[in-house]
């Protein structure tokens, strides 16, 4: 039977084994408003109290889908509050930016994410920033990778610390389904991306 307390043990497990999270470590929170980002969330809330970390929120509003783009800023504002965490929002037009670069949407929205996050760890001087992939996300890496003709390097999935980008991923010991029943068990609000029900996107 699922635990959201045991679930959370094995969070702070995961992340003390694989040293991704310390003692006073400051890290900046990604969240786009999703199951994922707002369970991450919560989970690192939960963290400060063992471990005396501090947290701020970062979320990139794309300006893809309208009032959807607009409701999941407002979302992670509001859950930013809910744990007294200071939250910093950036906003830009993706899709103008794609096409004056000549850009995929995707690879466009990934480039402005992470200049994003790189000038807030510099501006903020916080140690890491924490993303919320998880073990599916991993999967389907290795998938499209293997599909994509990648080599063995290729083929190791999304790796669970970035050095270069100073990006953890405390998240991928753990299925999309238990993060749902995480938020189910523990009443954590989160929007889904109706994006993710077309095929638009690889």
């Amino acid at each position: 039977m699922f635990s959201s307390r045991t679930f959370f043990t094995r969070f702070h497990e995961y992340c003390r084994r694989r040293r991704l999270i310390e003692d006073r470590n400051k890290v900046i929170v990604a969240v786009s408003g999703g199951a994922d980002s707002t369970v991450l969330l919560d989970l690192l809330a939960k963290e400060q109290d063992v471990s005396g970390i501090r947290l701020i929120v970062a979320h990139f509003n794309y300006q893809l889908r309208g009032p959807e783009s607009d409701g999941d800023e407002a979302l992670v504002i509001q859950r930013a509050r809910h744990y007294g965490i200071e939250v910093y929002v950036e906003r830009a037009n993706t899709a103008e930016y794609a096409k004056h670069n000549k850009l995929g949407i995707q690879e466009a929205a990934r480039n402005l994410r992470y200049d994003f996050f790189e000038k807030l760890l510099v501006s903020s001087g916080f140690d890491k920033i924490a993303t919320a992939h998880h073990a599916d996300d991993n999967a389907e890496t290795v998938l499209l990778n293997l599909f994509r003709g990648a080599g063995v390097q290729g083929l190791s999935g999304i790796p669970i610390y970035r050095a270069d980008k100073k990006i953890i991923r405390p998240m991928l010991f753990a299925q999309r389904a238990e993060i749902e029943q995480y938020a189910l068990e523990e009443q954590i609000p989160y929007r889904t991306d109706s994006s993710n029900k077309t095929d638009h996107y690889t």
